[in-house]
C-alpha cells in the first residue's frame, strides 16, 4: 500500500479516536468509521470487514467522515474536491438522471420572468455548471438565478472556484432574505445567470424563503445526513417552500457497495470510498423510496433515484 496511503489512513484514526477521547454524542458512529479505515490497510482486512462486519452496521445510527466535528475540515476539502471530479466525468456520467430531471422541469416552467432554483446542501454546484453550460451551448434564453446554500466552507469554496471557471456572477451574501433577493435581482437586471452562495443552515431554508420565491428547490445527496426526525420535518418544509422539489441521492443496495471499489480504483481513495459506503449505508432501499407521498414521481436506477414533486400532481 502506497505510504501516502497508509499515512492518510492513519491520520484519520487518530483525528477520530482523538475525538473519541473528548467525548462525543455518538459514539456508535465514531467506532463505525474507526473500524472501517482499520479495515481500509489491506484489501484482506476490507473484505473481511465488507462480508462480516457491513451488514450489521444500523445505517440510522451512522455518520460519515466528513460529519464529524475534527476542526481542521481537511477531509471534507478532500471529499468535496474528489465528489466535484467524479461529477465532471465524461463516463460514466453521473449527472446525468439528475441532469436531465432539471432541465425537464426548467423547460416545464420556462417563462419570461427570472426562474429560482434553490440547491439545499449545494456542495461545489457543479450541476448548475452543467445546466448554464447545457443553456448557452442551445442558446436558450431563459434567465435563471441560482442560490445555494450549505454550512461547508469546504463546499461554498469549491462552489465558488467552479462558477468562477465559467464567468458567471457571483454574489456570496451572509444574510438571506426577501429583501436581499429583491437588492440581487435589480443588480442583476441585465444578467441571463447569477448565482448567489450563503453559508447557512439548509433544514432551515423556510426562515430565509417564502411561500413563491422559489421555482425549483432541488438537493443532491443530503437528505441521507439528516435524522429521521429531521426528515420528515425537511420533507414538509422543501414542500412548503416550492411547488416543484427535486430530490437524487444513492440507493442502499449491493450495486452502490461493490462498483464503487472497481470503477476508476476508488480503493486509493480512503476518504472518497468512506463517504461513498457510508452514504450508502444511510441511504433508502429501492423498496423504501418507491413508497410515495402525493405529489412526488420516481425514476431509479442502480446507483441512485430522483424524486420530484410537482404541486399539480397531488
Amino acid at each position: 500500500m502506497p505510504q501516502a496511503r497508509t499515512q492518510q489512513i492513519n491520520e484519520i484514526i487518530k483525528d477520530l479516536e482523538d475525538l473519541k477521547k473528548r467525548g462525543f454524542e455518538n459514539m456508535y458512529a465514531l467506532d463505525e468509521n474507526i473500524e472501517f479505515f482499520e479495515a481500509m490497510h489491506s484489501p484482506i482486512q476490507y473484505i473481511r470487514w465488507f462480508l462480516n462486519e457491513r451488514p450489521k452496521i444500523d445505517g440510522s445510527r451512522l455518520l460519515e467522515l466528513s460529519d464529524f466535528p475534527l476542526g481542521h475540515g481537511r477531509w471534507e476539502a478532500i471529499l468535496q474536491a474528489e465528489l466535484l471530479e467524479i461529477e465532471q466525468w465524461k463516463f460514466p456520467d453521473n449527472l446525468a438522471r439528475f441532469r436531465k430531471s432539471m432541465l425537464g422541469v426548467l423547460e416545464h416552467l420556462k417563462s419570461d420572468k427570472r426562474l429560482v432554483l434553490l440547491n439545499l446542501g449545494c456542495g461545489p454546484m457543479e450541476l448548475e455548471r452543467q445546466i448554464i453550460k447545457n443553456y448557452l451551448e442551445n442558446k436558450n434564453q431563459q434567465k435563471v438565478v441560482f442560490i445555494g446554500i450549505d454550512m461547508s466552507d469546504a463546499s461554498l469554496a469549491l462552489a465558488e472556484k467552479n462558477i468562477q471557471s465559467i464567468h458567471i456572477p457571483l454574489e456570496k451574501v451572509s444574510t438571506l432574505n426577501t429583501t436581499v433577493l429583491n437588492e440581487l435581482s435589480a443588480k442583476h437586471a441585465h444578467d441571463q445567470f447569477y448565482t448567489v452562495l450563503f453559508k447557512g443552515d439548509a433544514t432551515k431554508a423556510d426562515q430565509y424563503f417564502k411561500k413563491g420565491e422559489v421555482d425549483i428547490l432541488l438537493y443532491t445527496k443530503f437528505r441521507h445526513h439528516l435524522t429521521p426526525d429531521q426528515r420528515i420535518n425537511f420533507d414538509k418544509m422543501v414542500t412548503d417552500i416550492s411547488d416543484h422539489v427535486i430530490e437524487d441521492d444513492l440507493l442502499n443496495n449491493l450495486f452502490m457497495f461493490t462498483v464503487p471499489l472497481i470503477g476508476r480504483s476508488q480503493w486509493k481513495h480512503s476518504v472518497l470510498l468512506n463517504g461513498g459506503m457510508f452514504s450508502a449505508l444511510r441511504c433508502p432501499t429501492k423498496k423504501d423510496v418507491q413508497q410515495l407521498l402525493p405529489g412526488w414521481s420516481i425514476k431509479t436506477a442502480p446507483d441512485g433515484y430522483t424524486k420530484v414533486y410537482d404541486v399539480c400532481l397531488k
